[in-house]
């Protein structure tokens, strides 16, 4: 009888609380590992304007904005205000204009302007009208930096 309540002692009071604490450790080290290597991309609304251009259309951002991490040839998120439909353009400049003021050109495409308007007959009226927005990414921060504000990340 002895043995027995010690064993039934030895594994629900030391046995069983060393194992829980080794399957935590283990989930605690796992969700840390993969909070530090997911990294989510983060991005500013900036307002640009709509011109038409020699091959089609281009739309331009110009403003105190840091385009350290956009390079020619990347693509670029923009969309009319009224429209939910997110289209894909090309930067096709970056210019610095003063020490606080930057300029992005990007090239908007033809079919991707008159993919953005909801009627195509008052595509000319809307350009003037409607703002378009694009999305400017300002750079990856990881999972865990940004629950518990550990720095801006890249």
């Amino acid at each position: 009888m002895r043995k027995r309540l010690w064993r039934l002692f030895t594994f629900t009071c030391i046995k069983t609380p060393i194992a829980a604490l080794l399957i935590l450790t283990g989930l605690i080290a796992g969700m840390l590992t993969l909070m530090n290597s997911i990294r989510i991309q983060n991005y500013a609304k900036v307002q640009g304007e709509m011109e038409p251009a020699g091959r089609g259309t281009v739309i331009t951002v110009q403003g105190k904005y840091d385009f350290s991490g956009i390079h020619k040839q990347d693509k670029i998120t923009w969309y009319v205000d009224e429209n939910e439909v997110r289209l894909e353009g090309t930067v096709i400049n970056i210019d610095t204009l003063s020490a606080e003021s930057s300029k992005l050109v990007i090239h908007a495409g033809n079919t991707n302007t008159s993919a953005a308007k909801k009627d195509p007959d008052t595509a000319a009226s809307a350009r003037s009208e409607s703002p378009v927005y694009v999305e400017l990414p300002l750079g990856k921060q990881t999972v865990f930096a940004m629950l518990f504000n550990k720095g801006a990340g890249q």
